[in-house]
């Protein structure tokens, strides 16, 4: 993020409007709109990473720091149930990855048969190696559940998925 993007989020948010903001900035609206666009993938990307940090966590049982990054994603405006389709995401890639691992695919083909550059095959597959592949069907299986009992107004989103990672994040 530029120092320019900041000034322009932090306007848009003194001005709760973006031709307000745009006005006082002396640039288009448009171009405004560009520029929140940017921030937008920015942060999106950092979700992601997090959630792949939060999952190296679960993996060596550190709850703590599991809790604390779900919170600050809780705190940057990440919906649960975002937070939770990003986890079943990932748990999907993992799974996706150790399959085509244990079929002696190379780092190269894994990142062509799923899509993603070879740098994250490579982070994927280290990883996988951290769970067992009952481990992850299980883990998809608890977010699904999950994601039931939140539909069906059994348990709130923000507590049902605090719950998935403690009892994922648990010794």
């Amino acid at each position: 993020m530029t120092l320019q993007q900041l000034r322009y989020a932090v306007c848009i948010a003194k001005n709760k409007s973006m031709n307000k903001a745009a006005a006082e900035l002396f640039i288009s609206q448009p171009s405004l709109s560009v520029t929140i666009r940017d921030l937008e993938e920015l942060t999106s990307s950092q979700t992601t990473n997090q959630i792949f940090v939060m999952l190296e966590a679960i993996a060596r049982k550190q709850r703590e720091k599991v809790l604390t990054l779900y919170y600050d994603l809780i705190e940057l405006k990440e919906s649960p149930f975002g937070i939770l389709a990003l986890l079943v995401r990932q748990c999907n890639q993992l799974l996706q990855v150790k399959d085509l691992d244990c079929l002696g695919k190379s780092n190269g083909m894994i990142a062509k048969q799923m899509k993603v550059p070879a740098f994250v095959a490579g982070k994927l597959k280290d990883q996988a190696k951290m769970f067992s592949m009952d481990t992850l069907r299980d883990m998809i299986e608890a977010c699904a559940k999950t994601d039931e009992s939140i539909k069906t107004g059994k348990i709130s989103d923000r507590v049902g998925v605090e719950l998935l990672l403690i009892q994922f994040s648990q010794k």
